[in-house]
């Protein structure tokens, strides 16, 4: 197995041992029985915790952005990004597995906030994304602070939008990502 597919093994088995169990239970220890590695190899790539932990808020980050980034593919009228942005939140919304390993390292960033720091430089990004998307600021600033709160409740397990609303909250937050606020 090359570097990359290596690394990627033991993030994925990291994630299953936080979905499973909890961020703080995770150790390096952990994570190397669970990919059926020596502790050593896992060491070559993670030198620490914080390193693995890290890493996988960014992929977990990394994902979400890339599937927004293709859901608007060649697109490029105003407001597309922020489209693909709300369409892919609402997407995500049944995945599970995404939502309790968030929710775990969402918990675990209360005894090591250090672990926040990788979103925060994201947010700069996708800040940067709506910026440049032909909508007025503040509008996508409105559409962003909401889809930051669905995403919010969902990693805190509140079930903020009813499912009979859900079509229609997602319909209304897309209308708004059209440079008029309407479809």
């Amino acid at each position: 197995m090359d570097d990359v597919k290596t690394r990627e093994f033991i993030l994925e088995s990291a994630a299953m041992l936080v979905q499973e169990g909890g961020a703080d239970r995770l150790t390096l220890d952990d994570a190397a029985a669970a990919a059926g590695l020596p502790p050593a190899v896992v060491n070559e790539h993670f030198p620490d915790l914080e390193s693995l932990v890290t890493a996988m808020v960014d992929r977990l980050v990394s994902s979400f952005h890339d599937a927004v980034v293709q859901a608007c593919g060649d697109d490029e009228s105003p407001g597309c990004w922020l489209r693909a942005y709300v369409r892919t939140g609402f997407e995500r919304d049944g995945d599970g597995d995404v939502s309790r390993i968030a929710r775990a390292l969402l918990a675990s960033t209360h005894y090591r906030p250090q672990f926040v720091e990788s979103v925060r430089e994201r947010e700069v990004e996708i800040q940067d994304w709506i910026n440049r998307s032909g909508i007025a600021p503040e509008r996508g600033i409105v559409i962003r602070a909401a889809m930051e709160g669905i995403f919010l409740c969902r990693m805190l397990g509140i079930e903020l939008i009813p499912s009979d609303l859900r079509e229609i909250v997602e319909a209304e937050l897309v209308a708004l990502t059209y440079p008029d606020g309407a479809a």
